[in-house]
């Protein structure tokens, strides 16, 4: 790297980048030469100039040099560590396996595992189960049409675009571990197509 070294980012006021892919830019700090990050009103993210973007592996690199601050923004940082103090560096490391968990052990020849990775596990998850019904989106029984103790749930088959409602006992979905998809059991699981009314959901077990 030329010159490299760790420095407290420059606020550029008033910005220099003018649009981003999120909107227009509110907020600008420089961590070096190439190395802009930027906020708007909605979101933010990083902005490497040509050079700068050569230097992230062909792999994870984006064309327009645009990364986005939720899971992008570690590929930036893990791989120009010089312009980011350790903490930074070792949270990018964490992000990078959860994130881009293929791309990583492609480039780096190793494995990453689902504890490393929980988008890795809902991966697996996902194409273990292409032929089920995985809930989508989900309300509790505060919705008029969710009977009291159970969350009507909206889910579908990825293998065929089968759409369908559902009512999950809100005991066994509150078990679910974190944002995994939740698996629908079709022998247990009260099917109603009528946004979650049922007069059946004593049969759900």
């Amino acid at each position: 790297m030329d010159n490299p070294q760790v420095i407290e980012p420059v606020e550029i006021d008033p910005p220099t980048i003018k649009r981003s892919p999120w909107g227009t830019v509110q907020n600008q700090y420089s961590f070096g030469p190439g190395i802009e990050q930027i906020s708007t009103a909605s979101h933010g993210g990083f902005k490497l100039n040509a050079k700068m973007n050569k230097k992230i592996p062909e792999i994870f690199r984006r064309p327009n040099g645009w990364y986005e601050e939720d899971c992008e923004c570690s590929i930036v940082i893990h791989f120009l560590p010089d312009y980011f103090p350790t903490n930074y560096k070792v949270e990018a490391e964490k992000s990078l396996k959860c994130w881009f968990w293929k791309e990583y052990e492609q480039y780096f020849g190793t494995v990453v595992s689902m504890e490393e990775s929980f988008n890795k596990k809902r991966t697996i998850l996902e194409e273990a189960n292409t032929h089920n019904f995985l809930v989508r989106s989900a309300c509790g029984d505060w919705h008029d049409n969710v009977p009291k103790g159970f969350v009507g749930v909206t889910a579908k088959k990825a293998k065929t675009g089968e759409e369908a409602h559902f009512l999950v006992p809100a005991s066994e979905y509150d078990q679910r571990e974190g944002l995994m998809p939740f698996v629908i059991d079709t022998t247990r699981h009260v099917r109603t197509d009528n946004m979650f009314r049922t007069e059946e959901v004593t049969s759900c077990g």
